[in-house]
């Protein structure tokens, strides 16, 4: 479910917990699934974010 919301090729709220256990959205186009290494980059206006996909709390 949740790599199947990750593929749609829209825009998408991603809600995830930091380093620092507070929880940060951001909105934009995933730009990079690396299975491998389980992490998540996603696109926004100005800046390009990592996120590990554990730390992914809610998806919209």
């Amino acid at each position: 479910m949740l790599l199947k919301k990750l593929s749609a090729d829209k825009h998408i709220t991603i809600a995830y917990r930091t380093n620092h256990d507070t929880v940060r959205t951001v909105k934009g186009h995933v730009r990079n699934i690396n299975l491998i290494e389980q992490k998540l980059s996603i696109k926004d206006e100005e800046k390009t974010y990592t996120i590990d996909l554990s730390c992914i709390k809610h998806i919209d």
